[in-house]
């Protein structure tokens, strides 16, 4: 059968989407995937898919025939099973009959909505599909039985992939098109979008109340999320929202803290905030370098087997940051380390300008330690085979005249 842009996208892909799953015989389900699996999965397909080709105003099968197409010429989708149903009735969420129509009916006006984030469709909607978290859209109800869909039109398209045949909506009756701008305003535009620490707040709060509740569909990022706040409270620290005051050992940074967190493992992760939590213990933590730097440096003994015990290792880094930050209330010592290789930066030669700042950080603290503890084999951090410490000629500390620490 030919392909037909208007039909019931299973009548062009199969009625189990064979073409872009494979055999159904042959799935793995998405839950059985890694997270690095997952992603290799996602960056297989294009960011944004644009729907302008399709007219001033597409169908949504228009729409999902043109996305399966694509997920078909990738391959992307070759062998995963997700979760298939044909009906969001009788879920959890209750709403009258009359609120649902069917997706041959649902319409999108190309002049007011944007195009279609392929990638947080499959990783964000489609891979974790629970029809019990699909809310109602917005709509504009037309004469000719027609609705323009006016938000929603992510989870409607993975709604019509996953087989699910009838879509609530809530709207207005009109043949303005002024309506179909105000409701995605009202959406898009009215509304407070998640900010990093909101994101981080629910993540906590939903894998606390999941596992209270004994259920077992636990999401890795919550997971993660909590394991973070849990090693925030031990050290007496939190995160809050950005734009409010900042009180002692209280974060703003939670996306980079975040990103640290992947990057440097959890044990680093734990380490470094103890240590920061510890030396700057009355200060405001609105910024994330001083963990960034400790993070940094402590993957670099561990690389380099400074110590062969991790508690030697952050009570003699602790006690160097104490040595020359008396005052906990201050917490500036990454902007002192970025000082000092800014003005060596000012008569600097040679390709220093993109030397990274968590080794600069890093370096700086190393520094202190030397001073502190000479007798320690301190490994030296590098940027195109020049020791990055021999920059910070501007960051001092006065020599330490008694060290007691044993080297094995």
């Amino acid at each position: 059968m030919a392909f037909n842009q208007h039909a019931n996208p299973r009548d062009n892909f199969g009625q189990d989407l064979i073409k872009v799953f494979g055999p159904a015989s042959s799935r793995k389900h998405i839950s059985k995937f890694t997270a690095q699996e997952i992603d290799a999965v996602v960056n297989l397909v294009p960011e944004y898919v644009d729907t302008d080709d399709l007219g001033p105003r597409p169908s949504f099968y228009q729409i999902v025939n043109k996305i399966l197409l694509i997920l078909e010429r990738s391959k992307a989708l070759n062998g995963i099973d997700l979760n298939w149903y044909p009906t969001l009735n009788n879920r959890a969420m209750r709403r009258h009959a009359s609120h649902y129509f069917h997706v041959s009916k649902l319409y999108k006006n190309n002049s007011v909505q944007r195009g279609i984030k392929l990638r947080h469709l499959l990783q964000d909607i489609l891979f974790p599909f629970n029809p019990d978290h699909v809310l109602m859209g917005l709509a504009r109800y037309l004469k000719d039985s027609t609705i323009n869909v006016n938000n929603a039109q992510h989870r409607t398209v993975a709604c019509i992939i996953i087989g699910i045949t009838e879509i609530p909506f809530e709207g207005q009756e009109s043949e303005l098109e002024s309506v179909d701008v105000d409701l995605y305003a009202t959406d898009n535009l009215n509304t407070l979008s998640a900010s990093p620490f909101d994101e981080f707040r629910i993540r906590v709060k939903r894998n606390i109340v999941r596992k209270a509740e004994g259920r077992t569909d636990l999401i890795a990022d919550d997971i993660k999320c909590e394991d973070i706040f849990n090693i925030h409270t031990r050290h007496g620290s939190r995160f809050i929202e950005k734009g409010g005051d900042v009180l002692a050992k209280e974060f703003t940074g939670v996306g980079n803290m975040l990103k640290y967190y992947d990057q440097y493992g959890a044990d680093i992760y734990d380490r470094a905030v103890g240590i920061a939590c510890s030396v700057f213990s009355k200060a405001p933590m609105s910024g994330t370098g001083n963990a960034w730097g400790l993070m940094e440096f402590l993957r670099e003994q561990k690389n380099n087997g400074t110590f062969a015990d991790n508690m030697e290792l952050d009570w003699a880094v602790q006690e160097s940051l104490m040595y020359k930050y008396t005052d906990p209330k201050k917490a500036g010592m990454h902007l002192d380390i970025k000082g000092a290789f800014k003005d060596f930066l000012e008569t600097a030669t040679g390709d220093w300008v993109d030397c990274p700042e968590p080794r600069i950080i890093a370096a700086g603290i190393t520094k202190l330690c030397r001073i502190s503890y000479p007798e320690v084999n301190w490994p030296v951090l590098n940027y195109n085979g020049n020791s990055i410490e021999a920059t910070l000629k501007a960051f001092k500390a006065p020599p330490k005249k008694i060290s007691k620490l044993k080297v094995a």
